[in-house]
């Protein structure tokens, strides 16, 4: 008998606009979460973690993860991925920013896990708006 491997589901839960002040001059921080289900059996071993995140098709910022967690059998794991994108390459122009009153941000990745069977790569994508009143309220 064969044991079959079921992909965990991973979802982009949230990204948030952090405080400025906090942050090196220049630059906005944000906050990616990640949920990653399992709904095996056993254990999965979160090994890589690869991600974008971009606005309106230009990409503003990538990055890698590799001390992840593991996720256990029926759990789900939130993944938090903190970044610091520049401020100049997450608002395009001033005047473009304000006549929409928002941001939209793709966030697209993969997630790599290890099993008994060998690995799988989960690939993930969705598009968030954070608005005028998020980005403002950082500063």
């Amino acid at each position: 008998m064969t044991a079959r491997v079921k992909k965990p589901k991973v979802r982009v839960v949230s990204v948030t606009i952090e405080e400025v002040r906090k942050s090196e001059p220049g630059m906005v921080p944000l906050t990616l979460r990640l949920a990653v289900e399992n709904e095996n059996s056993f254990t999965l071993a979160a090994r890589k973690l690869v991600y974008t995140i971009s606005r309106e098709g230009e990409e503003i910022f990538s990055g890698k993860a590799e001390d992840l967690p593991s996720i256990e059998p029926g759990k789900e794991k939130i993944i938090v991925l903190p970044v610091q994108v520049a401020v100049a390459r997450l608002i395009r122009t001033t005047s473009t920013f304000i006549r929409q009153r928002k941001i939209s941000l793709t966030v697209r990745g993969a997630l790599t896990v290890g099993t008994f069977l060998g690995g799988l790569t989960i690939p993930f994508e969705k598009r968030v708006e954070k608005s005028a009143r998020d980005l403002l309220r950082s500063f």
